[in-house]
């Protein structure tokens, strides 16, 4: 990992929050470039990079290059970079996306850049959002390449974890799931209390506790048993009390509460709910998708 530099290729929130824990980690920070230029400007003045004219020029530079765009456009930066950019000796190019291949990046394998996929398993709010210590990070690449982005991962704190191309789909669908999908519940479920009368901060403060004790139930005793609630009581009458609320005050949020009702079934199951609470459960559930 000595004489390693880094450049950034994009300073949106994974580029810049990533290329921030990097310095912060040690490694120096040679070029930045992005299409907004007070995002490479705001970087650099941080780290000492130079502030790049294009792409290319930055990727020239490095010996670690962070391919840090949205999904549709690393397969067009690719092929940019291995037509414009000649790789110093043993550079590594990498992209930041959790559900794309290295492969996408065979145009710059074939003009000699080792590429691999390097994906920290965690939600970046802005471009200053601190890499939480162990969190996974997920690499693709060749063996030698592997062995180099996880010394680096280690050094930023985060937890290895050598992922093939083909599972990338569906990890990045368990971790949309968990980031991305649980603030849509929390919205939705701010939405019902909005109709009691309670305003957006005021259903955030109540909320938040419940998903805080959620989350820490299941660091502590894990699944299934950090299920809680009534369909794990077995309370067919408090679930039909539910849905008959919701098709009468908020039928726009009944599908979401079915489907996420029919999913906690199995769990409940598990858990050691009576078999025949979860099967008028079910017998309910289903009713109110008529």
């Amino acid at each position: 990992m000595e004489g390693l530099r880094v450049a950034v290729v994009g300073v949106g929130r994974a580029g810049g929050a990533l290329g921030r824990a990097l310095f912060a980690a040690g490694l120096p920070i040679a070029a930045v470039w992005s299409r907004t230029t007070a995002r490479a400007q705001e970087l650099a003045d941080e780290t000492g990079a130079q502030v790049c004219s294009s792409p290319a020029e930055a990727a020239a530079s490095a010996t670690l290059v962070l391919l840090a765009v949205t999904d549709a456009l690393i397969a067009p930066f690719a092929a940019a970079l291995a037509a414009e950019a000649h790789p110093l000796p043993d550079a590594v190019i990498v992209h930041l996306s959790g559900a794309s291949g290295a492969d996408v990046l065979a145009p710059l394998a074939a003009s000699g850049w080792r590429t691999a996929a390097f994906h920290p398993l965690q939600t970046f709010a802005d471009s200053r959002s601190p890499l939480l210590p162990g969190s996974l990070c997920a690499i693709e690449g060749d063996p030698s390449t592997f062995q180099l982005l996880a010394g680096v991962a280690e050094r930023l704190g985060a937890t290895v974890l050598a992922l093939a191309a083909a599972d990338r789909p569906l990890y990045h669908a368990a971790a949309t799931i968990t980031a991305n999908y649980t603030v849509t519940l929390v919205s939705q479920a701010a939405a019902l209390l909005a109709r009691c009368g309670l305003d957006q901060q005021q259903s955030l403060a109540a909320l938040l506790p419940l998903l805080r004790g959620a989350v820490e139930n299941l660091q502590r005793v894990g699944l299934p048993d950090a299920l809680t609630g009534p369909i794990v009581r077995g309370d067919v009458l408090t679930i039909q009390r539910h849905l008959t609320a919701l098709a009468e005050r908020a039928p726009e949020l009944l599908p979401s509460y079915r489907a996420l009702g029919a999913a906690t079934l199995p769990l409940a199951r598990v858990r050691g709910t009576d078999q025949h609470e979860l099967a008028q459960i079910a017998e309910v559930i289903v009713q109110y998708t008529q």
